[in-house]
């Protein structure tokens, strides 16, 4: 196999002198670890919430069969979840995280070492400026944030690491006339289709690079039927031993054919299309257009800079061409602009394209060191970009990952406490307010909302969850990012019926926080003496305190305007950041009056320091839902840096203000008809 203008052929041992420039290597597998390494702590999320438990749970001949339910036939990732779930159950998702980012450092290697091999033509060659560049682009690559994190995305990793590797074998069997590397080639070949349907485009990738090596026409046609045969052998098994029918495919219309066109177009030409979001948004410019503008302008650049490089040059742009050639006329446009992940195969051949036209642009440094310079500065600008693009998107990943993370934690907490638990307002997805790309959302689905609330926490454990998911909008906070949350409303009958723990997912820029906010608990026991007992009654008379209030906490009964009571008992304790209030209610009755809570924070003197008003159970439970003689645990947080001296709670009229009457279980009135909770320290502080 001669390789135009280069024609050094014939040795026999490649792998060793390649990573001799290893030292270019390293510093790049310390960055990719820097970018992607917050990953291996997420949990599962998205379609892994359904998919990786069920390919565990089903043995390998059900997987190899039907693929575990799959609407796709790509046995060879579910039979490797399937293994992963077996041996390590739900801790199985830091390791497959973790082989993810291996495929993709890997990949980046394979690359650098084809693209190598195909511009000297040596099995063995060193690695280049342009070969370390690419795997650097290649790693970096901005629509890998998506294929990376996500477990979901093993398929299209895999694939391409086979396809590269099959690629490579072929390549090294023609430079060296060994058949062990053909036949190494051709069982990744076989492999491929199995992972992912991208893996039937290994003959067409053969048959260009033996084109863009100036091969005779019968060789392309003899290599290109040769490495047809697994795909054949891929059909004949999926045709007659796989009982699950083939995905239904449907040809797309133009306009939809044209929007795909201009999201894959922008991925090809992301050096330049990365301004694409900034001038659409400051201009008011078509999305569409405008990502086609760039990407040919883009092109227009790679094709002057390459212009000298012959045919030799075009197997990085057939590569990206082919590569996206089965999502292009089939899948819908909204599934192809929320799935960068679809680039994966094609980032090969885009990045080895620009690291060669980078390379091209710079000369060098003896010939012209301004333009190398130039070039270099902007070839640094542009993996800057790219790092800080992953790098971000990782953060969100990672922001979303410890909400899931600390909502398991509670609902275990109150499942063994014998609650139910209902989390509010879990984040199911999120975004930034501002694309960097004209097409995209470039943001994270991580609990879809065609999987049921009860199990988006399940699959982080494994052991049973009673929990739900609730949506309370009231409660969403506006912040520098769009999110949504998952689960459905409140249904406050069913809720008070069942009773349980609720916890409630608060927001910041760069922080989520689940925590407890109450618990509706079982009814309380009645007590034996009347609610309306005098006030002289003995000191041995039944405590009016709510049942689970500790024996020492101060207590309160609040009348109301229509003769209703409430019974309230209360502790406080300073962490050192905030007082944690909480708060044990019990209505002796229906309460019938509109009425407020007020929960302030006051010093020795009795002024006020801070406050945490409203309703129960984060300012969403009002006392008139409450279920008679059942106990409302209330938690509530007053972020104060200084201990406060006392918590002071009391109900008053939303109308007017005037506060409930509030009087001792012994019948001796409140000051100010407010209960007083002294504030403890926690231990430490």
């Amino acid at each position: 196999m001669r390789y135009e203008g280069l024609g050094v052929r014939g040795e026999r041992r490649g792998v060793r002198r390649f990573f001799h420039t290893s030292y270019l290597i390293l510093p790049t597998f310390l960055l990719l670890a820097w970018l992607y390494g917050d990953v291996i702590r997420l949990p599962f999320y998205f379609d892994d919430l359904n998919q990786v438990p069920y390919a565990g749970t089903h043995t390998l001949a059900q997987i190899w069969t039907a693929d575990a339910g799959s609407a796709y036939y790509r046995p060879l990732g579910s039979a490797i979840w399937h293994i992963a779930y077996r041996w390590w159950g739900a801790g199985s998702a830091a390791w497959l995280h973790a082989l993810n980012g291996l495929l993709h450092g890997i990949n980046g290697l394979l690359l650098a070492w084809l693209g190598e091999m195909l511009a000297t033509g040596r099995p063995r060659p060193r690695l280049s400026w342009r070969g370390a560049l690419a795997a650097l682009l290649f790693w970096l690559y901005p629509f890998s944030y998506q294929a990376v994190p996500w477990i979901g995305a093993l398929f299209h990793l895999l694939v391409t690491t086979l396809v590269l590797a099959s690629l490579l074998c072929y390549c090294l069997a023609r430079l060296t006339g060994r058949r062990a590397w053909t036949l190494v080639g051709l069982a990744c070949a076989l492999l491929a289709p199995f992972t992912h349907e991208n893996g039937l485009l290994i003959p067409l990738l053969v048959g260009l690079v033996v084109w863009t090596q100036r091969q005779p026409a019968r060789r392309v046609v003899r290599d290109g039927l040769l490495w047809s045969a697994p795909a054949v052998v891929w059909l004949l098994v999926r045709l007659f031993f796989v009982s699950a029918g083939p995905a239904l495919l449907r040809l797309n219309n133009a306009e939809t054919l044209f929007q795909n066109a201009a999201y894959f177009a922008q991925g090809v030409g992301y050096p330049l299309t990365a301004v694409g979001g900034w001038l659409r948004d400051r201009f008011g410019l078509n999305d569409l257009l405008l990502a086609l503008v760039l990407t040919a302008l883009a092109l227009a650049l790679a094709a002057a800079a390459q212009r000298r490089g012959g045919r030799a040059v075009l197997w990085s742009w057939g590569w990206a061409a082919v590569a996206v050639m089965p999502a292009l006329p089939f899948l819908s446009f909204n599934y192809v602009i929320s799935g960068p992940r679809l680039l994966m195969l094609a980032s090969a051949g885009i990045c080895w394209l620009w690291a060669d036209v980078f390379v091209r642009l710079a000369g060098t440094w003896t010939t012209s060191r301004l333009r190398w310079s130039a070039t270099a500065v902007l070839c640094l600008l542009l993996l800057g970009q790219n790092a800080l693009f992953v790098r971000q998107r990782v953060r969100q990943h990672d922001l979303l990952g410890s909400a899931v993370r600390q909502a398991v934690r509670q609902v275990q907490a109150a499942n063994a406490a014998g609650h139910s638990a209902y989390v509010l307002n879990m984040p199911s997805w999120m975004a930034a307010r501002r694309t960097v790309y004209p097409l995209g959302h470039e943001g994270i689905t991580f609990l879809p909302d065609y999987i049921p609330s009860a199990d988006l926490l399940r699959a982080q454990v494994d052991e049973p969850l009673q929990v739900e998911l609730l949506t309370y909008a009231d409660l969403k906070p506006e912040m520098p990012y769009y999110y949504e949350a998952a689960g459905g409303g409140l249904d406050w009958p069913r809720l008070n019926a069942e009773g349980g723990a609720f916890f409630l997912t608060t927001f910041a820029p760069t922080a989520m926080t689940v925590r407890e906010v109450g618990v509706i608990g079982a009814a309380a026991a009645p007590d034996d003496a009347p609610d309306d007992a005098p006030d002289d009654a003995p000191d041995d008379a039944p405590d009016d305190a709510p049942d689970d209030a500790p024996d020492d906490a101060p207590a309160a009964v609040f009348t109301g305007p229509a003769g209703g009571t409430v019974h309230l008992a209360g502790t406080a304790v300073w962490d050192g950041a905030a007082v944690t209030v909480t708060l044990s209610w019990r209505a002796a009755g229906a309460v019938t009056a509109a009425a407020s809570i007020f929960v302030h924070a006051v010093d020795a003197s009795g002024q006020l320091v801070g406050q945490g008003d409203g309703w129960a159970i984060a300012g969403i439970y009002p006392p008139t839902l409450w279920p008679p003689e059942t106990i409302i645990t209330d938690v509530r947080y007053i972020p104060l840096v200084d201990p406060p001296a006392a918590i002071r709670v009391g109900l008053y009229n939303p109308v007017g203000g005037a506060r409930w009457p509030a009087h001792t279980p012994a019948g001796q009135p409140w000051p100010d008809d407010a209960l007083l909770i002294p504030v403890g320290q926690k231990p430490g502080f």
